[in-house]
C-alpha cells in the first residue's frame, strides 16, 4: 500500500505543481524549519490538536514563517485528497485538514502587506546615483526595473527572444506564476533596449539582455545597489521598485485592469475584468504615461505631467 508520509506528500506536490525555483527553495526551508520531526510521520495520523499545539508554539518565535509552514501543509492535505486515486478511481485520502482548525480559532498571525517604495519627491536622488553605475547593464537593468514594473527575476532573465523591438514590446515573459506574459514598451524604454541590442556582444535570442561580464544573469541576491542607499539615505529593495511603478499608475488615474494586464497580475474573481482581453495597443498609452510620470520624477520635471487619455470602449472577449 501507498505510504503517504509528510515528505513523500510534500516531494509529491512540489512535483506536480512545480513552483518556481525560489518559491520551491522557500517552501523547503520554512517546511524543514517547522515540520523536520514530522518529515517521516504519515499525513493521516496529523490530526487538529498536533496541528494547533505546533502552531501556537512556533509562532511564538517565527510568526510569519509559521503561517507560511502551515499554509503549505493545508495545500498539502487539499492536494493528497485530489492526487491519489486506486486503479478505480477511488480516493486514497480522505482525511478532513486539520489545518482548518487555525481559520477556525483565527489563529493566522497575518503578514503585514509591505507598502514601501521610493518616495516620488525622493526618485530623483536615487535616479541620479543609478546612472553614476560604471556597469552599464547595471545601470539599464534597473532602468528597466523602474520604468516595467516587473520582478527582478522577470527582468534580469529576459533573452533577446524576449524583445521585440519592431513590436515594441516584450513578450513570452516568464512570470512567478510561470505563464507567458507581454507587455508594450515605452518610447524611453524601446530606445533603451534597441541600443542594448545594437551594443550586445551576442544577439543571439537566449542571450540575456543584461549579462554580466561573464555572460549570465544577475540574481537577486546581488547587491550592487546598496552604495546607492548609502549615498542617498533612501532604502529600498528591487521589488520596491515594482510597488513603485503600480503606485505611480494609480495616481496618475490608469484603470486597474490595465495595471493588472501591465504588471501580470492574474485578473481574478470579476467576470468583467477577466473578459477584457486588452491588445498590447491598446494598453500602450497607459504604459507611455506611466513612463512619462516616472521620468518626469527622476529627472526634475523635463517632461508634461500626463494627461489621462480619451474614454475609448473597452473590447470583450467571449
Amino acid at each position: 500500500m501507498l505510504e503517504l508520509t509528510v515528505q513523500a506528500v510534500f516531494e509529491d506536490y512540489l512535483r506536480a505543481r512545480n513552483p518556481m525555483p525560489s518559491t520551491q527553495a522557500l517552501y523547503r526551508r520554512v517546511f524543514k524549519n517547522t515540520f523536520q520531526d514530522w518529515l517521516p510521520v504519515p499525513l493521516e495520523d496529523i490530526n487538529r490538536a498536533t496541528v494547533l499545539e505546533r502552531f501556537k508554539t512556533e509562532s511564538e518565535t517565527a510568526p510569519q514563517q509559521t503561517d507560511t509552514a502551515f499554509h503549505v501543509l493545508s495545500a498539502l492535505f487539499s492536494f493528497a485528497s485530489r492526487y491519489y486515486e486506486d486503479s478505480d478511481g477511488n480516493r486514497l485520502f480522505t482525511r478532513s485538514n486539520p489545518c482548518e482548525i487555525i481559520s477556525a480559532v483565527k489563529g493566522w498571525n497575518g503578514t503585514p502587506r509591505r507598502t514601501r517604495r521610493i518616495p516620488p519627491e525622493k526618485l530623483a536622488l536615487v535616479w541620479a546615483e543609478i546612472q553614476e553605475l560604471r556597469q552599464p547593464y547595471q545601470r539599464d537593468l534597473l532602468v528597466a526595473l523602474i520604468l516595467t514594473g516587473l520582478r527582478f527575476n522577470e527582468v534580469a532573465e529576459l533573452r533577446w527572444k524576449n524583445v521585440d523591438l519592431s513590436g515594441g514590446a516584450l513578450v513570452g515573459v516568464n512570470l512567478k506564476q510561470q505563464r507567458p506574459h507581454a507587455m508594450p514598451l515605452s518610447d524611453f524604454l524601446w530606445r533603451l533596449f534597441r541600443r542594448r541590442y545594437f551594443r550586445a556582444l551576442d544577439q543571439g535570442p537566449d542571450a540575456f539582455v543584461f549579462p554580466t561580464r561573464n555572460g549570465l544573469a544577475l540574481t537577486s541576491r546581488s547587491n550592487f545597489y546598496r552604495p546607492i542607499i548609502e549615498k542617498t539615505g533612501v532604502p529600498w529593495s528591487f521589488h520596491d521598485l515594482r510597488r513603485g511603478f503600480i503606485a505611480t499608475a494609480v495616481a496618475i488615474g490608469v484603470p486597474a485592469i490595465e495595471i493588472k494586464m501591465l504588471v501580470g497580475h492574474a485578473v481574478k474573481g470579476d467576470m468583467t475584468m477577466r473578459y477584457a482581453a486588452l491588445s498590447l495597443d491598446e494598453l500602450r498609452p497607459s504604459m507611455q504615461r506611466i513612463t512619462d510620470e516616472l521620468l518626469r520624477q527622476a529627472m526634475g520635471a523635463p517632461f508634461k505631467k500626463a494627461q489621462p487619455p480619451e474614454p475609448r470602449p473597452v473590447r470583450c472577449r467571449r
